[in-house]
């Protein structure tokens, strides 16, 4: 048979199905009945893939129809290509945590290191025997990792991730609180706005989501904050209002992670300030992958029961 020339792209799947399914059925009528098609339709098939591979395919012989050389030598090949499609292309992936050798890459500040990474360990620890990596990068950095999937998600206060580009599970909605140390002028109870403005504080110099809303909102309401220190470290900030009269203003779940001693005490202000919702973050790209829907239903129901049981300040 003349070949006519046609593009690889002429041969599709289907007329691939329809070779196998004549070859294993051994009749036109067979592999139509196979196929769920009709005799017309499987035969119009069967044409289409002659002419694209140049070979009659089958012949007619006096007990039926057989398969050409061509035919024989290239068979196996398409069995085992349908054979790929159906498992790793048309059936659904599967996740087995347990057999799983790679990373769980996340994006945490040090403030959430500190509070929801021990719970993330404790929550995989039995299911998901894999290593936890951390990291915090640039926002170009984190968008372009979290698409390609190289980061898996991001737990915490995110507000630029507040895009349809990801999707995300609420853990808790955290506002702030101020330490001071017991022996400080201010004795038992809140910090009113005047006290507040009145007394030095030390202040975390990053720039974390949480501090810049904090900053943004004591702007808005003309509130002044007398910073008297600044410092890149959250967890120096006990040891340092311990021994001075400084005041930190931190968000609450600070406090569940710096184990706050007998020389620090705990004041509410006795003036609004904002609270803001920490959460677990993913690409909208990685919403339907196996892996990532077991560990973001794993995670985000435990991380929430962690949440709740941890002491009130």
């Amino acid at each position: 048979m003349k070949r006519t020339g046609l593009a690889r792209n002429d041969l599709d799947l289907n007329l691939l199905q329809v070779i196998l399914a004549i070859h294993d059925a051994g009749s036109v009528m067979g592999a139509a009945k196979q196929l769920g098609m009709s005799q017309p339709g499987l035969s119009t098939a069967l044409q289409r893939a002659r002419t694209a591979l140049g070979d009659p395919l089958f012949v007619r012989v006096a007990k039926g129809i057989e398969p050409t050389a061509r035919t024989r030598r290239i068979v196996g090949a398409i069995r085992s290509i349908l054979d790929s499609v159906d498992k790793q292309v048309v059936k659904p992936d599967e996740f087995d945590p347990k057999a799983y050798s790679g990373e769980l890459a996340l994006v945490l500040t040090d403030v959430g290191e500190a509070t929801l990474l021990p719970h993330v360990v404790n929550c995989l620890s039995a299911h998901f025997p894999a290593t936890i990596r951390t990291q915090m990068p640039a926002l170009s950095e984190l968008h372009k990792a979290m698409a390609e999937g190289t980061l898996d998600f991001a737990l915490g206060y995110f507000p630029d991730l507040h895009t349809g580009s990801y999707r995300r599970k609420e853990i808790t909605t955290t506002s702030y609180l101020c330490i001071l140390s017991s022996n400080h002028p201010i004795r038992e109870g809140g910090i009113s706005l005047a006290q507040f403005e009145r007394y030095g504080h030390v202040d975390v110099d990053l720039k974390t989501h949480s501090r810049l809303l904090l900053d943004d909102y004591l702007a808005g309401q003309g509130i002044h904050r007398r910073v008297q220190l600044r410092t890149r470290h959250f967890m120096s900030i006990p040891a340092i209002v311990a021994a001075t009269d400084l005041i930190a203003t931190v968000p609450a779940s600070v406090v569940w992670g710096l184990g706050l001693g007998e020389s620090l005490r705990i004041a509410h202000t006795e003036f609004p300030v904002p609270s803001f919702e920490s959460s677990l973050y993913w690409h909208a790209s990685m919403h339907l992958d196996p892996r990532n829907r077991w560990l973001r239903e794993m995670l985000a129901p435990q991380l929430r029961k962690a949440v709740k049981k941890m002491p009130q300040p």
